[in-house]
């Protein structure tokens, strides 16, 4: 709710005493209103104030009124029979004599006639026809004083009296219908119900009876009046409005306001209640141009929107008053007067007249905000300046440096920088419309546009006296045409006339520049800011569009038929878009000047328009408007303005395709190419790039092809996009679109026409591509000629393309190779020659021309068109032998096929010639073509049942890998109970049901699972698992269960075999692949229970364990296993066994980067060191044998079944090397004596002597020292632990020291580290790897080791 936005401009005293005031607007101008009071005058004043009339009457006044024009007043007194009539144009007031004797209590003027009814406190009637002076008494209409009463628009009045009944009666006073009341009516109306059907006529009387109810009758149904009535705490009907569309408005005493409507079906329901007052209301006036309702009450009147009764829109309080008794709005809605109590008069400013004007280029806006008051805005809407005006204007005009405004043939010039007056002008008639531009005023006078200069003395000093100063237009003094709307651009007057006229004349040239003669007269002309472009309407209502540059006029679509105005868009964002409005929507249109299908205006959108709203700027999306209070808002127009605010990411699918389209339509493509890019749809893409061809945009047309990876299309547009010819580049694009009818006109118009043909030829439009040939380029007959001959010639129509090759012969050709188009054009007569009949004329030029490919073809023509001998025999001419016998076989000339036969590669021709053969009985030559022809099944049948020959078949069937061949071999060694040799062919030729059988019933199933190999099919290795599960032959069984993917079904055997059969070994190996395979942990279960013995309590030997872990890479469990596995060995003596089993260990190990456990380690080398001792002994190196030997006595507990041995080779290897010491060590350790007995009778005595001769004073020579590999320390050679760092050092396997760094390489086979050079002299000497046992290739193969050593852990 807003406060107090209404204006007082008024405000009178007592004007007609003191105490309460009847006040009454005029009914058609508005201007004037009349007052009367307690003093029994009545006062006539003008909405300034002025009196301009007062009627004395001797008693009180008991009605008046001014009639349905305006003009004239009428008031009546309850002393007096006179009526008193004042006249607002003479100003004179003359009194009529009624004739009646009663005092007069009620008065009302016709609403469609200069007609009063005036009623008597007797209830007599008089009707008074003032236009003809005639008087009509009635004379006991009613028995008791008339109350009120109300003309309709038909002229039926209605009357209510004290006597509690309601007359409706005619314009001769003839009563039509009576109705009794149960109390006395008041306040009564003529409107109309709201019904299902609208009607032309007030058919609706309305009163309020004994101040509770109101009661509705129609006048078509009088007997059956309705009468509401309402809530008690409500009070009194005080007064009521019809408002709208049947809908009633009604105050009541206790200060409550609803709103009924009177339709059947809402009758009795209250569309809107509110108490905004605290006493009664007083007074309800409503106004239809405004559609708004003033109700008052207390001291105060509230407005309110009658679309929305919810809320007041402002509230007039008067301070000074107790009570407001009487609120009125003026007809036009622009003044609302209201009474106080103490009969006081106050006059508000509700609405100004909508009076404004733009200078679009500036922005600069004058609006009318005050009845005497314009105020001059920036295109800001900031305030410049206050214009005080002398009078009301009814002219506005806006300019860059002056506001015009005035009254009739009155203007006043202002400033409008500070507004102050800077001139006076007058002009000979009322002034219709002013325009002005920087220098010039343009007043339109009488149908004359009087134009002169807006400050003389200054365009004089500027320079401007090129100008012209002053003139009356039109300006030929014999012209008969009126002027009917005018405008001033930067240079020139615009006017048009009732005529047709539409005249561009230049004010520095002094001359019309531009005119046009329409068929009919023009109304109204709008101008751009620029003054290029008008849009102009005409007296049809009719817009168009002129451009004078272009001097072509075009119509506006969808032109609103009832338009207010029009208005382009000021602030260059927009190119060439303007908007039409009417009363209750705005169009949106735009212009393209420069459009491939030429200039064009195309509506863009509609909008409503709120009720008294007119637009005064367009700038960009906004635009400006004023209200019917004259304040500015602004609309936006979502269209213009797509990409404002950042919404395009929020809008759906539709609304983006919609905004798309608007873009285009604008030719906005940057918001076009946002817009693309959200949406991503190659369609919407291309039409945005049709959009931007159609709008000569070929730099936006590329970029969207880019876009689109359509490289044909970047290259197309970007050949053209530099053409200047605009009808020659209108051509290429309409070209580009597929309008070819375009695409010829343009190219005919432009600088280069001989481009149409080229266009007809791409598209193969030969007929019109030739007579475009005749009349632009005679030169170019020939090659289209030809080109249209080729085409025709692949369609078949052979006659038409004889004729154009004849032509295209005949015809000169440029800048072609003139024998290669004669030899075409040769070629082409020849075929079309053959193909539409005349055989021996192309046949006889394919042969002279020696082309072979010529002869084929005419060759081919005749083989379509049965012409099989002349065809082979050209065939056969141009050396093409497969066709020349393929229809000598047709023919079945076999004599011919003979002499060919050897040239022939096609397999169709051999088997015909095959079958030939046969049938004469010549089998070989028979066989040869059929194995010629690939046809290894009837070479097969000849061999067995023509030529007897099973070898032969036997050979074809194995070169040829024949399915069927092979079945039929089958079948014929069947027969001979060759049953190996058929079962091999039943095989190859996938009869596996049949094989299977046959392998069956001769026990050669084992043979029959090897020939069927890896194409085993899981049923044919399942059946042969059931026949070996029937068998009792559980290895096998397992075997092909294995193969055939059933793994549990094959465990399970493999275990049954390892019970039963002798070869144990075999299935359990079997049955670890199994499971390590499967990799199924339940099989891995059941596996290691059985190994263990817990199925038959009979363990089985550990390796099968160690592979077990070792296939499924458990490998820290095949470790352990191996490691108890070799020292099983090792104990048993089985050190080789043991070595090997260790050796292997390791190496899976390495291969999975597994570190290796010490214990492994120590025993590897512990058992590789007492291997290699035999090499060392055999190779005569008896020291490094004696120290391995020492290294293995130290652990001689690790041997147990060879301590005496170990021992006594110890003490012959240390005697031998030297070490006198160590050989007393363990030669004393032998002569124990729980081994004494145990030693070898050739070595005891020396045992014997060598203990008994111990060494003294000697020790051993000392170990070599050799570098750590780890840490540099030089520690002794045999040393396997650096005593420095800790580590474990790896030992070499040819010597058994460790390694260094320096000389270092790998066993390439087994991978171990070794002394390079020591392995060496073994590769050297033949002898192969002491690890592994396998051969080294060479030297070479023994690289030498670069990589750090990984150490290992302590």
């Amino acid at each position: 709710m807003h406060l107090n936005t209404e204006k007082l401009i008024l405000s009178l005293k007592s004007p007609v005493g003191v105490g309460a005031v009847q006040l009454e607007w005029q009914t058609h101008d508005g201007s004037l209103w009349a007052a009367t009071g307690s003093n029994r005058t009545v006062h006539i004043f003008d909405h300034y104030g002025n009196q301009k009339a007062v009627i004395a009457m001797p008693g009180s006044c008991t009605g008046f009124g001014w009639d349905s024009e305006g003009t004239s007043f009428a008031a009546i007194n309850d002393s007096s029979s006179f009526i008193y009539l004042w006249n607002s144009t003479s100003s004179k007031t003359e009194k009529i004599e009624t004739g009646l004797r009663d005092p007069l209590s009620f008065m009302a003027w016709g609403k469609n006639g200069l007609f009063i009814a005036i009623g008597t406190s007797k209830g007599n009637v008089l009707l008074y026809n003032q236009r003809a002076g005639r008087k009509i008494p009635i004379l006991g209409k009613h028995s008791k004083k008339i109350l009120s009463g109300a003309w309709s628009s038909d002229n039926l009045l209605a009357l209510g009296s004290e006597d509690k009944t309601l007359s409706i009666s005619t314009l001769e006073g003839d009563t039509v219908h009576s109705a009794s009341l149960r109390s006395e009516p008041s306040q009564i109306q003529f409107s109309e119900m709201k019904e299902d059907e609208r009607s032309s006529s007030e058919s609706t009387i309305s009163a309020v009876v004994g101040r509770r109810t109101l009661i509705l009758i129609n006048i078509n149904n009088a007997e059956n009046p309705l009468e509401l009535a309402f809530q008690q705490s409500y009070g009194n009907i005080t007064t009521y409005r019809w408002f709208g569309d049947g809908y009633i408005l009604i105050g009541f005493s206790g200060g409550y306001c609803i709103a009924i409507s009177t339709h059947v079906k809402e009758i009795g329901q209250e569309l809107f209640q509110i108490r905004n007052h605290r006493d009664m209301i007083s007074s309800i006036s409503v106004c239809p141009l405004l559609n708004r309702a003033a109700c008052a009450g207390d001291n105060n009147a509230r407005i309110y929107d009658l679309l929305d009764l919810k809320e007041s829109v402002s509230v007039i309080s008067v301070e000074q008053e107790n009570r407001i008794d009487c609120c009125a709005w003026s007809n036009d809605g622009r003044l609302l007067a209201i009474t106080g109590s103490s009969g006081n008069v106050y006059i508000y400013l509700t609405r100004l007249n909508m009076l404004a004007s733009v200078w679009q280029p500036y922005g600069t806006i004058a609006v009318l905000t005050s009845l005497k008051e314009v105020t001059v805005y920036d295109a800001a809407l900031k305030a410049i300046c206050h214009l005080q005006c002398e009078l009301e204007p009814v002219f506005l005009a806006c300019g860059p440096k002056a506001i015009a405004l005035g009254l009739n043939n009155h203007a006043w010039l202002y400033s409008a920088l500070d507004g102050q007056l800077q001139r006076k002008l007058q002009y000979i008639g009322s002034v219709e419309t002013v325009g002005m531009n920087e220098t010039h005023i343009a007043a339109l006078v009488d149908g004359k546009v009087h134009l002169q200069l807006i400050e003389e003395t200054a365009f004089l000093d500027d320079g401007a006296s090129g100008l012209m100063e002053s003139g009356v237009f039109p300006f030929r003094e014999s012209s008969t045409a009126k002027i009917t709307s005018h405008a001033l651009a930067k240079d020139c007057l615009i006017y048009t006339t009732n005529v047709g006229d539409l005249v561009y004349f230049s004010l520095s040239e002094r001359k019309p520049v531009s005119e046009y003669r329409h068929a009919v007269g023009w109304k109204k002309i709008y101008h751009d800011t620029s003054g290029t472009l008008l849009a102009a309407v005409d007296i049809k209502n009719h817009g168009y569009l002129y451009s004078p540059v272009k001097e072509i006029l075009l119509r506006i679509p969808d032109f609103p038929v009832h338009h207010r105005g029009l208005l382009w868009e000021s602030a260059s964002q927009i190119n060439h878009v303007f908007v039409a409005w009417s009363d209750e929507k705005l169009d949106v249109y735009v212009y393209h000047a420069e459009r491939l299908t030429g200039s064009c205006i195309i509506r863009l959108c509609s909008t409503a328009l709120a009720s008294g709203h007119t637009p005064l700027l367009l700038q960009g999306p906004e635009l400006l408007m004023l209200t019917a209070s004259s304040k500015l808002t602004t609309l936006f127009i979502p269209e213009l303005g797509i990409s404002s605010g950042g919404k395009l990411s929020s809008m759906s699918r539709n609304e983006l395709i919609n905004a798309l389209q608007f873009s285009l339509a604008m030719g906005k493509y940057d918001d076009a190419w946002d817009i693309g890019i959200l949406l991503s749809d190659s369609v919407q893409w291309v039409k945005a790039a049709n959009a931007a061809l159609n709008d000569f945009r070929l730099d936006f047309a590329i970029r969207i092809y880019r876009h689109l990876g359509d490289i044909s299309a970047v290259w197309s547009l970007e050949e053209i996009q530099d053409i200047e010819d605009l009808q020659l580049l209108s051509g290429h694009i309409y070209m580009i679109l597929g309008n070819l009818e375009k695409a010829q006109d343009c190219y005919l118009k432009s600088s280069q026409p001989e481009i149409a043909i080229d266009m007809h030829t791409d598209v193969m439009e030969w007929e019109q591509a030739l007579l475009l040939a005749e009349k632009l380029a005679p030169q170019r007959i020939g090659l289209i000629a030809q080109e249209y001959a080729q085409q025709l010639e692949q369609t078949g129509d052979f006659v038409h393309a004889l004729s154009n090759y004849e032509r295209a012969l005949s015809s000169g050709v440029e800048n072609v190779n003139q024998v290669e188009h004669q030899r075409i054009c040769h070629s082409g007569i020849a075929r079309c020659a053959v193909g539409s009949g005349d055989v021996n004329k192309g046949v006889s030029l394919a042969v002279q021309s020696g082309d072979r490919t010529l002869m084929k073809q005419c060759a081919v023509i005749l083989e379509d068109n049965k012409f099989y001998v002349e065809a082979a025999e050209l065939y056969e001419t141009a050396g093409i032998m497969d066709q020349a016998a393929m229809l000598y076989t047709r023919l079945k000339n076999w004599t011919q096929v003979s002499k060919l036969i050897q040239y022939v590669t096609q397999p169709k021709v051999h088997i015909a010639y095959a079958k030939a053969k046969e049938s004469q009985g010549q089998y070989k030559e028979a066989l040869n073509s059929y194995e010629l022809a690939g046809d290894f099944e009837s070479a097969i049948l000849l061999c067995l049942n023509q030529l007897h020959s099973p070898q032969d078949a036997v050979r074809i069937a194995r070169r040829s890998k024949s399915t069927e061949g092979a079945k039929l071999i089958g079948k014929f060694f069947m027969d001979l109970g060759d049953y190996t040799t058929a079962l091999e062919y039943l095989v190859m030729s996938k009869n596996y049901e049949t094989a299977f059988e046959v392998a069956r019933q001769n026990g050669q199933i084992q043979l029959f699972a090897d020939i069927l190999g890896d194409q085993a099919s899981q049923d044919d290795l399942t059946k042969i698992a059931l026949y070996y599960e029937q068998e009792r032959n559980f290895l096998l069984t397992g075997k092909y269960y294995a193969l055939a993917g059933q793994n549990e079904k094959a465990f399970k055997y493999f275990i049954k075999a390892a019970q039963h059969s002798g070869d144990d070994e075999k299935a359990i190996n079997a049955a670890i692949h199994i499971v390590s395979t499967a990799n199924d942990n339940h099989l891995a279960v059941q596996l290691i229970g059985f190994l263990n013995g817990e199925q038959d309590n009979i363990p089985k030997d550990g390796k099968y364990l160690f592979r077990l872990y070792l296939a499924r890479h458990q490998y820290r469990e095949a470790t352990k296993t191996a490691i108890i596995i070799a020292t099983e060995e090792q104990n048993a003596g089985n050190y080789k066994d043991a070595h090997n089993l260790l050796q292997h260990m390791y190496k899976e190990l390495s291969s999975h980067d597994i570190t290796i456990p010490l214990e492994m380690e120590h025993n590897l080398q512990l058992l590789h060191s007492y291997v290699i001792v035999r090499m060392h002994i055999r190779r005569g190196q008896h020291l490094n044998a004696a120290r391995l030997l020492i290294r293995v006595a130290e652990s001689i507990s690790k041997f147990p079944s060879h301590v005496v041995p170990i021992l006594t080779s110890t003490v012959i290897e240390c005697d031998r090397a030297g070490l006198k010491n160590a050989a007393f060590q363990y030669a004393a350790i032998l002569m124990k004596p729980e081994y004494r007995d145990q030693l070898d009778a050739k070595y005891k005595k020396k045992i014997e002597s060598t203990v008994r001769r111990p060494p003294k004073g000697s020790t051993d020579a000392e170990d070599d020292l050799t570098p750590c590999p780890f840490c540099n320390t030089a520690i002794p050679s045999m040393l396997l632990v650096c005593v420095q760092c800790k580590q474990h050092l790896p030992m070499c396997i040819i010597t058994g020291m460790h390694v260094t760094k320096e000389d270092l390489t790998r066993c390439p086979s087994c991978l171990f580290m070794a002394i390079r050079s020591e392995f060496i002299k073994i590769v050297d000497s033949g002898e192969p790897c002491p690890m592994c046992n396998n051969k080294i290739a060479g030297e070479g193969a023994l690289v030498i080791w670069t990589k750090p050593i990984k150490p290992k852990s302590n």
